[in-house]
């Protein structure tokens, strides 16, 4: 069983704590909300990222006698421009441009106003990032050489996260490459060669550098376990274990991967759960189940290291 890498997010970031149900527009004909958004996001409540951000503006007309929506036009197109088509008739797609006030605007076939509402532009002054690098305290961080690397950013003004995506940048430096991807998010990419280099994320006046070392598998010197030994009950849905890989005397490294072994071979389960990539923390959690009986796991990572440990399910 090996760690798989995690290869994608979702723009959870960009659109969390959302405020429950749309709004109304000026003439209350039409209810908008930032789209998508599990609890409904109002537009009125959430601000955009300036800076070439997109996201999806949800429209909803009430009553039969209401529109229906012919084109959409934007008050200001240099804070946003908005664009509608009848093949997604429910949904406004929009830009943003500079910090502002626009309004969205719908029209009928007539060129008669159905409804508008307020779309708020804000910069963004703040790119956060996630897990161990949440701190900023983390210095250069550490890779396994080739391995697949995603960093994500949250835009933000202040305390507020920001909606929308797209408006940041993302410039490698030194060893690091650009990988493949199908991002959905503000995220980058990246895989790194032995040595150093950095990734640098843009948007508009925000800007955060993250420093990369990345070491080959014959610089691990170490395999960590939070546990010297495991037990608990076979009822148990899962018992977590963290596991650390170091480089050099003490550097923790991400990537590192854990192959498990047990033996007996059957009757233990090992499921991974969370960490052990950039972005998240330097430990990778594995969950532990099975039937009753003693084992001993193995975890082998890149380069050879190992650790033991000794499970009793009782």
């Amino acid at each position: 069983m090996t760690h798989p890498c995690l290869l994608a997010t979702f723009a959870a970031g960009s659109l969390a704590a959302c405020y429950p149900g749309p709004s109304d527009g000026i003439d209350h004909n039409t209810a908008f909300s930032w789209d998508p958004c599990l609890l409904d996001c109002a537009l009125s409540e959430r601000a955009m990222a300036a800076g070439g951000a997109r996201a999806s503006i949800s429209v909803t007309l009430k009553g039969a006698s209401v529109g229906p929506i012919a084109s959409v036009s934007s008050s200001n197109p240099q804070i946003a421009s908005f664009t509608w088509t009848n093949s997604d008739p429910q949904n406004v797609r929009a830009v943003s441009g500079r910090s502002g006030v626009t309004d969205l605007i719908l029209l009928d076939s007539s060129g008669v106003e159905i409804d508008r509402a307020a779309v708020t532009v804000k910069a963004t002054t703040l790119l956060a990032l996630d897990g161990d690098l949440a701190t900023g305290a983390g210095g250069t961080s550490t890779i396994l050489a080739g391995s697949k690397q995603l960093l994500h950013t949250t835009t933000k003004n202040g305390g507020e996260t920001l909606v929308g995506v797209g408006a940041v940048k993302f410039t490698p430096s030194g060893r690091i490459m650009t990988e493949p991807a199908i991002i959905f998010d503000d995220s980058y990419m990246f895989s790194a060669d032995p040595g150093v280099g950095s990734v640098t994320a843009d948007c508009v006046d925000a800007h955060v550098v993250v420093p990369i070392a990345a070491v080959s598998s014959t610089a691990i010197t170490g395999v960590m376990l939070n546990l010297p030994s495991l037990t608990f009950a076979h009822t148990e849905p899962g018992k977590a274990v963290d596991v650390t890989v170091f480089a050099g005397t003490s550097t923790p490294i991400y990537s590192a991967g854990c192959t498990w072994t047990t033996m007996p071979l059957t009757g233990l389960n090992i499921s991974y759960r969370s960490g052990g990539y950039i972005g998240a923390t330097h430990a990778a959690t594995w969950l532990f189940s099975g039937v009753a009986g003693s084992y001993t796991a193995k975890c082998t990572v890149a380069g050879g290291k190992s650790a033991m440990l000794a499970v009793t399910v009782n």
